[in-house]
Order: C-alpha cells, then structure tokens, then sequence
C-alpha cells in the first residue's frame, strides 16, 4: 500500500479510501454469508427455527444458492492469488451463471412467467446472470476484460437499481393499488450487497477507480454519486404522490418538476464548471511560478511581460526590461551550504516584490538571476536601481552576516516610438546587467590592489 504521506497524483488511489472500501466489504460479506446460508439452510434441512429465520427475509432456494455461491466467489476474487484460487474464483462464477441461465431458459419453456416455489424469477435471474457474467471477467487479467467488468458492472447497477425501485414503488401504493413484486425482499438485498461489493472491486483499476482517487474529481464523484443517483427516484415518487392527491393538473405537475430537474441540472453544470476552471488556474499557476521565491518562472516571466509591452505600444509609453544577478552565489553555496544560497535567492525576491508594483512582471529566470518589466521611463529604472541598492545596504547593516547581499543590475527602455520586441530588449538588458557586473568586479579587484598598496585604509 502506498505511504499516505507521499505525495500523489490526483489519479493514484487515496489508501484511507481503500481502508473504508474494505470494512464495507467486509461488513457486506459477512451479512450475505448470514443471510443466503440461512436460506440455503432452510431449504436443505427444514425445520421450524430455521423457517422462522428465513421467514424473515424470504428467498427462493436457486437465489440463496446464487446469493451464496456469488458471495464465495467475491471473497476468493479479493484473495491472494494461490493456485487453487485461480480457478475456484471462475468456477463459482460459473455455477452462479448457470444457476441463472437454467432459470431463464425454464421460464421461456414453460411459456409463462410464473416461477416455482423453487426456482428464481426471471428478473433475479437476469440480474445473477450478468453478476456471473461480470465475476467472469473479473477473473482474467486482460485490458479488455477489465473493460468488459466494468460494462457489465453498470449493467448490473442498472437491473439492481430496477428491481429495487421497483419493489419500493410496488409495495408503496404510489399509482394507487400495490403491485405485484415478483422478487422478494431478501433477494433484493443480497443483490444489492453485491452489486455494492463488485462496484468497489472495479475501484481498484478501471473507471470505477475515480471514486478512489485522492484528486477532487475523486472528491467529487464520492460526493455527487449519491445525489445523482438519488434525485431521480425522488423525483418519480414525488411526481406520482402529486398526481394521487389531485391537488394540481397533472401537466402542472411535470411542467414543475421538469423545471425543478433543469434548474438542478443547471446549478450542478455550474458547480462542476466552476471546480474545473479553479483546478485549471491552480495547474496554471503552479506551471509559471517558481517554487522557492513564488515569482513566475521564465514562461510566466515571458508571458506577462509580452502582454505588458503590447499594452504599453498600445498606450504610447516608454517599457523598460530589468536584469538582476545576485552576486557571489556560488561563493556562498560552496561555504554556507545550498540552503544558504537558497536563502539569499529568496531574500533577493523580497526586496523585488518591495521594490516594484504588483502589477509589474516579476520572475525569476534562472538559477541567481531575476527579471523585471514594466511601464517604466529610463528615470524611473535609475530610481528604481537606487532603491534596490538601498534595500542591500539596509539589510546588510545587520551584524552576523558572512556575505553582503549584491545585486548586479542592467535594463533597457524602449520609448513611445520603438516597436522592438521583447526579446530584444531582454537581451539588451541582460548584456547590461553583465556590463555591470564586469564593472563591479573591476572595481573590487582594484580596491583589493590599492588595499595591498597601503593607498586605501580598511574600515
């Protein structure tokens, strides 16, 4: 099992939903196995206490058969895979299918619907059929047949939840008499059961494995589904209680929930669209900003600043380009250690954010070096390299640092009239900054020589 430390994609399954499927499996197997061996029970050694047992939720003989065979076959399909088990988890699944075909194929021969006091419905025996059917395939490790599980787990979802609304609106009375059931009421439960036990196998690959991820379209799926599966039937049951109490015409009747259901539709489309454009500015987000200073990184850099530069020749006003190297960097990683190094990268991002606007394009565009554009005149680049060297200064004033924190800087300005292109003046501003850091390291290395000379005393 994965470390739920780690981090994840939003894809990999989330091991803490993993644990939750597994006690509701094993909640779920334990009441099948209860249930179906009672029935089987029943019918192979009559008697009056297991008649009353079974009496409670009553099943046929083939369906608790079916019940407990299907059962046994889920519980070897979540075991480990010993030789025995491989070919003990299709034959189970097999005797459930046949169980269900024999049924069906008995009903068809008879010419008529009405099941023994032994043998299953036909509507149970459908639904078995597709379970076995769907067990099989669980058993081969194909890409096709993992496709193939999950067709006929939704196909049965779609016959459960048939029977089952179909019980509930029969014994409900909602078309004014109670209808016939054909399938009993222990029956329904048992293929519930299971049909919740195969659903959340499939959540271990395949499409079903969505309700098992740790992103927030797992998220949403576990939070949706339930809704999304209950409102329909909620929607019937009150649409026929409305037409049974006659209180309004019954065109009336589907006019309001016709518009309840598109509104809800509506407001749900808009709930997703939102979720979606909010991951979507975060990826984005996460794509074009640098993780240890939080500016953009070269893309955003890019992207930002071409849109500035266009909407300053679009306004007829001058845009510089800024290039900042933070000097001696590698000086202070080979000393202090790389997270020193990385200390100082973000100390050089701070004085940016301080220095310029918000609105200005701010990156970080290599390893020491930073960039900055904007609407800015050539004065307002001299100002602004003012003030970053008076942001060092102040900073290096304090006692116990080992390096001073120095910046190289060099721009360029483009005026109202000057159509270039970014990344000419990006290339501009880069020879300058490099002019300046030559410049500087000039000047240390005379200061150092009239040091040695005695021409300069040492403060």
């Amino acid at each position: 099992m994965r470390n739920p430390s780690a981090a994840m994609l939003p894809r990999d399954p989330n091991p803490a939903i993993f644990v939750w499927f597994d006690r509701v499996e094993t909640a779920c197997l334990a009441l099948l196995i209860l249930i179906s061996s009672v029935q089987v029970t029943a019918w192979l050694a009559p008697g009056p206490g297991w008649a009353i047992l079974s009496g409670w939720l009553p099943m046929k003989p083939e369906s608790a058969a079916a019940a407990l065979l299907s059962t046994f076959c889920l519980m070897f399909l979540g075991t480990g895979q010993t030789p025995w088990r491989r070919w003990i988890s299709p034959l189970l699944a097999a005797a459930v299918s046949f169980l269900a075909i024999h049924a069906i194929a008995s009903t068809f021969i008879s010419l008529h619907q009405v099941s023994t006091p032994v043998r299953m419905t036909l509507q149970s025996a459908s639904a078995f059929l597709v379970l076995g059917f769907t067990m099989l395939a669980m058993t081969i490790e194909k890409r096709i047949a993992m496709w193939l599980s999950d067709l006929l787990t939704l196909g049965l979802c779609l016959l459960t939840f048939t029977l089952i609304s179909a019980y509930l609106f029969g014994k409900s009375s909602l078309f004014g008499f109670q209808g016939y059931v054909p399938t009993s009421s222990g029956t329904l439960l048992c293929l519930m059961l299971l049909t919740l036990i195969t659903a959340l196998r499939r959540a271990e690959n395949g499409i079903f494995s969505i309700y098992a991820g740790s992103g927030n379209g797992g998220t949403m799926a576990r939070i949706l589904s339930p809704i999304l599966l209950i409102a329909p039937f909620l929607r019937e049951n009150t649409r026929a209680r409305l037409i049974g109490a006659g209180t309004m015409p019954p065109h009336y009747i589907t006019a309001l929930l016709a518009s309840s259901a598109a509104i809800f539709s509506i407001s749900l489309l808009l709930y997703l669209a939102w979720k979606i454009n909010e991951m979507e500015t975060e990826i984005h987000e996460l794509a074009l900003r640098d993780e240890l200073t939080g500016l953009h990184n070269l893309r955003g850099f890019r992207l930002l600043a071409d849109h500035a530069m266009r909407m300053a020749q679009r306004a007829k006003v001058p845009f510089s380009v800024m290039f900042i190297d933070l000097d001696d960097l590698k000086k202070i990683n080979d000393s202090l250690g790389h997270d020193a190094g990385s200390a100082y990268i973000s100390e050089a991002a701070q004085i940016l954010r301080a220095t310029f606007r918000e609105t200005d394009a701010l990156g970080r565009i290599g390893g020491d070096e930073f960039a900055v554009a904007g609407q800015f005149s050539r004065r307002s680049m001299s100002a602004a390299m003012q003030r970053l060297n008076d942001s060092c200064a102040a900073r290096n004033s304090n006692a116990g640092r080992q390096f001073a924190l120095s910046l190289s800087v060099g721009y360029a300005t483009s005026d109202e009239n000057n159509k270039g292109t970014l990344d000419v003046l990006m290339a501009k501003a880069d020879e300058a900054m490099y002019e300046a850091k030559r410049q500087k390291k000039e000047q240390r290395s005379s200061d150092r020589d009239r040091l040695l000379d005695g021409e300069i005393v040492p403060k």
